[in-house]
């Protein structure tokens, strides 16, 4: 009976060894109350460009701006290219223009093969107009002049010269053309500004 008591305690003082033994499982640092992150107390940074910047920020001076480098009044260039295209060229190719667009695209629609002929000697035209609208320098209006009286006779003497489009668009071009030549027949007025002399 004494070796079988011996053994209990034996036994008991294992189970208490093992116990104290065996590792107890990481759940980390303990965490104040405080600390805990809840709906009230997380705080969320402002969007960037949002009004609720810093203060510091919002209180830091612009830096001056050296005013002679202010440019007040219209952009120079683009004064300059505005007068190089108000001329009575490039007005007059900004107007006439339509009418030979209308008539390029009526042949177009017609699906034939001399209308697409027809087309394809209009389209340089049109690129020509298109140039004098915006540099009447690089396109002199008398030659598009010219191949315009050439066109318009070639389409008159068409099949095509009876479609009411393409007569309407001939009886537009040839009222803009007219009206360029009374204007450029017409001598200046007193206000005109006197032509420059020429060098010697």
């Amino acid at each position: 009976m004494r070796q079988r008591w011996w053994i209990g305690v034996v036994a008991l003082l294992g189970v208490g060894l093992a116990i104290l033994m065996f590792p107890r499982p990481d759940t980390g640092s303990e965490i104040a109350e405080g600390d805990v992150p809840t709906a009230r107390n997380v705080e969320i940074p402002p969007k960037r460009g949002s009004s609720t910047t810093s203060p510091r920020v919002a209180e830091r001076p612009r830096p001056k701006v050296d005013p002679t480098r202010v440019v007040k009044g219209a952009n120079p260039a683009a004064v300059a290219a505005a007068e190089a295209r108000n001329t009575p060229e490039a007005n007059m190719a900004a107007k006439i223009i339509a009418p030979w667009t209308a008539i390029t695209y009526t042949l177009s629609g017609l699906k034939t093969d001399d209308a697409a002929s027809l087309t394809a000697q209009i389209k340089p035209l049109l690129a020509d107009l298109r140039v004098m609208r915006r540099h009447p320098d690089q396109k002199p209006y008398g030659p598009v002049e010219a191949r315009m009286n050439e066109l318009e006779a070639i389409v008159v003497a068409s099949p095509y010269a009876t479609n009411e489009t393409i007569a309407s668009s001939l009886e537009r071009y040839r009222s803009l053309r007219d009206e360029y030549q009374a204007a450029a027949a017409t001598p200046p007025g007193p206000d005109a500004a006197p032509p420059a002399e020429e060098a010697q």
